[in-house]
């Protein structure tokens, strides 16, 4: 009698997860919290400013509130570094608008499974892989990062 066992084979331990809806979620998630921070941060540098801003006002008119602000004030000091930091923020602000008012779906791309970001408004898609997502998370947690720095140094 022959008997042959199924083998299990595995991935090898460097290998990329496949991206499921579960893990989609996930990164919109941590990708949402992180621009959440670094807003928290740009209200709290154009707070030190002098600025007035309201807490509810749009991400990017808390960013041109305090752009104005660097110019002088307690920023102006750090403007030389907050300055890079807004410029790299403002070319994320597309991306947020697009993690935030979407819908998720996951589909196959040249083999691989990818998320698919449909906008509410324009029907704009966005088309992100697990790299894309994690890769997109690190840039904003950076610039959080940063900016909690130097907004805890004024």
């Amino acid at each position: 009698m022959n008997f042959i066992s199924p083998v299990r084979t595995r991935a090898p331990a460097d290998a990329e997860p496949v991206l499921t809806m579960a893990l989609a979620h996930i990164w919109r998630s941590k990708i949402t919290d992180k621009c959440a921070e670094a807003e928290r941060h740009v209200l709290r540098l154009e707070r030190a400013g002098g600025g007035t801003c309201p807490a509810r006002a749009s991400l990017s008119q808390k960013m041109e509130s305090l752009a104005q602000i660097l110019t002088g004030g307690a920023c102006a000091l750090r403007a030389r570094k907050i300055r890079p930091l807004l410029r790299r923020l403002r070319a994320l602000l597309d991306l947020r608008s697009e993690l935030v008012h979407s819908t998720l779906s996951l589909t196959e791309s040249k083999g691989e499974t990818v998320a698919v970001l449909r906008h509410a408004a324009n029907e704009a898609r966005t088309i992100l892989s697990l790299a894309d997502l994690k890769v997109r998370h690190s840039e904003f947690s950076q610039i959080a990062n940063s900016l909690r720095q130097e907004a805890d140094r004024i």
